[in-house]
């Protein structure tokens, strides 16, 4: 059952209408009429808000998910080595208010102070912020079964190609829009795992 006071039980029940929506069109289409409505009844009638978003080429959604652990538990948190770009972010959100404000403010130049480079071209990045009472719904690019979206012009130019194999933040880009292989594990129409996906859901703590 979900409970909006647990990081995990919020995120669990986000994956589990991804998944739901990557493999049942019908449940896809009545989740973009009335998120708010789809998600309650998965709730098993319990009201939940939410607010519906589609990634694609042109929008790239960063999630400041909300964390109930907040503030107390600011100081514990730890960014790793490992952490994809997102999860970086999110966690120095979590950490720092100052932080927060100015990525939700300008989050291109912070993105570009942060990781040395630019949104690709084309691209936004969009920076959303949770709040305790409503969920921020994130559907992956390519949910609807068509080939993910490359660019807005339809392929990668050999610069984007170049960051892809590279590393950083185009690989994360990358990996969330599904460009590369790579994001198999997080393709909600074959993943069965409850443990959510950063790349559609929210970061954990």
């Amino acid at each position: 059952m979900l409970n909006l006071n647990s990081i995990n039980s919020r995120e669990d029940f986000k994956w589990d209408i991804i998944r739901k929506a990557g493999k049942d069109a019908a449940f896809r289409d009545q989740l973009r009429k009335d998120p708010s409505g789809t998600a309650s009844s998965m709730a098993g009638g319990a009201a939940v808000k939410v607010n519906l978003h589609q990634e694609s080429a042109n929008n790239v959604y960063f999630l400041i998910n909300y964390n109930p652990n907040l503030p107390a538990a600011a100081a514990s948190i730890t960014i790793n080595p490992s952490d994809n770009p997102e999860e970086v972010v999110v966690k120095k959100a979590w950490k720092d208010p100052a932080y927060r404000a100015q990525l939700l403010a300008d989050p291109d130049n912070v993105i570009r102070a942060e990781f040395g480079s630019a949104m690709p071209s084309g691209t936004k990045l969009v920076v959303l912020e949770e709040t305790a009472d409503t969920l921020e719904l994130i559907l992956p690019n390519g949910i609807d079964g068509a080939t993910p979206q490359t660019s807005t012009s339809g392929e990668l130019s050999d610069a984007d190609l170049e960051s892809v194999a590279g590393g950083g933040l185009w690989s994360w880009i990358a990996t969330k829009l599904g460009y590369t292989s790579s994001t198999s594990s997080c393709n909600p129409s074959t993943n069965s795992g409850s443990c959510g996906c950063s790349s559609a859901s929210g970061v954990r703590a």
